[in-house]
């Protein structure tokens, strides 16, 4: 069975994103491309809310290569799955819209032949996945800057989730990567 894997950067204050969504603060180096790079290693597929794959479908492809070669073909490559009820547009190389229940869908691709799936950003994916025990592996880095105020990435979760911590790796940069796995 694949795997789904969130990769999420906060804030030392717990914050994913700011209150209007942005994401400059996040620390970008070749720590942090290497360890993109490990992961992306494992997946073949891409599960992203509309935000984050709208944002992502307007920088990789035009502007990848130019910040990480390795790294864009990947984001390019893989097939990639935008999460939304709304039509969006999916002109971004082998990507599909998922509709309907988040949930059903989701446990159907676990199920699928393939290599492992992963999770960008995605907070309200992230939540709903969580509660629903379908996320196996969470990757949390710890950016070194405070925000004050932003979207929460666990917010609104309704049931505990015990996790095994499997790694800590501090970054050059003062990144912290925490590498958790699912307690089943």
């Amino acid at each position: 069975m694949r795997k789904i894997i969130a990769t999420i950067s906060l804030s030392v204050d717990g914050y994913f994103c700011g209150p209007n969504g942005e994401i400059d603060w996040f620390v970008l180096d070749k720590e942090f491309d290497d360890h993109s790079l490990e992961v992306l290693d494992t997946v073949d597929t891409f599960l992203f809310g509309r935000t984050t794959y709208e944002g992502m479908a307007n920088y990789w492809p035009t502007q990848g290569d130019k910040y990480n070669p390795e790294v864009a073909k990947r984001m390019n490559g893989y097939a990639k799955i935008a999460v939304s009820d709304k039509p969006i547009d999916l002109s971004w190389n082998n990507s599909q819209q998922l509709q309907g229940d988040l949930i059903e869908e989701v446990t159907k691709l676990k199920q699928q032949e393939g290599a492992n799936i992963c999770i960008y950003g995605s907070g309200d994916i992230v939540r709903q996945l969580t509660d629903a025990g379908l996320i196996d592996e969470y990757n949390l880095l710890i950016d070194p800057v405070i925000l004050g105020d932003g979207k929460t990435l666990f917010k609104g979760v309704k049931h505990r989730t015990a996790l095994n911590l499997n790694e800590v790796r501090q970054f050059k940069s003062g990144v912290v990567l925490h590498n958790y796995t699912l307690q089943k």
